[in-house]
């Protein structure tokens, strides 16, 4: 029953990415993205939540209240990143497709410069670019200022981009030689999921927790 309907699942997927590849890539990124804010949002929620109890327990406060009472979704934000993640959808089809040309240029397919020059590419053009999108387009969206954009770019750019080029790499590698060209997207959506929530957790708290105190 359950093979079945995976089946049938991934059966319209590819009927949809074979005959709609850019709308279909789009949406899985920005449903992909959407569904990273989601949690972390609700893990931001938890944190606060749990601060506050700890607050109130060292105050000894005797109440079954809690300042922190809001755990509605930002909606705001919510579409701000899923807009992020149409844009990456869209731009990431004609990337991919740009660079598997580039790459038969370099090497058999599936060969280590076939692969390599794709991951080397990815690390220096397309990760640092889409970071420095993501920062200035979800912040614009969201009503930042100039100067939260400057904060960003200059406090929390490079460390990002740092634990990327640490973790992404090989895994881009696994994909880049196994997976056609017209899946590969769809794979490092998946594979990024909890980097769409990292992300997300970066552009609203840095590298701090919930409520704590930003450069």
């Amino acid at each position: 029953m359950i093979r079945r309907l995976l089946s049938g699942v991934l059966g319209k997927y590819e009927f949809l990415l074979s005959n709609y590849p850019i709308r279909t890539q789009a949406l899985t990124s920005g449903v992909l993205a959407l569904v990273g804010d989601v949690f972390t949002q609700k893990l931001e929620d938890n944190i606060r939540d749990k601060k506050e109890r700890e607050k109130k327990l060292l105050s000894n406060t005797q109440s079954n209240e809690t300042e922190h009472t809001s755990n509605s979704l930002d909606i705001r934000r919510n579409a701000s990143i899923t807009v992020f993640g149409l844009w990456y959808g869209w731009w990431g089809h004609y990337w991919y497709h740009y660079l598997d040309t580039l790459a038969h240029k370099t090497g058999k397919v599936g060969s280590l410069k076939f692969v390599g020059t794709k991951v080397m590419a990815e690390q220096v053009f397309w990760n640092p670019v889409t970071l420095v999108v993501y920062f200035t387009l979800v912040s614009i969206m969201e009503g930042k200022s100039k100067e939260f954009i400057k904060q960003k770019m200059t406090h929390d750019f490079a460390p990002t981009l740092a634990i990327e080029l640490a973790t992404c790499p090989a895994l881009t590698a696994i994909i880049f030689k196994y997976s056609p060209v017209r899946y590969q997207l769809a794979f490092i959506n998946v594979m990024e999921l909890f980097y769409d929530a990292f992300l997300s957790w970066i552009q609203h708290n840095g590298y701090h927790l919930p409520g704590a105190k930003h450069h």
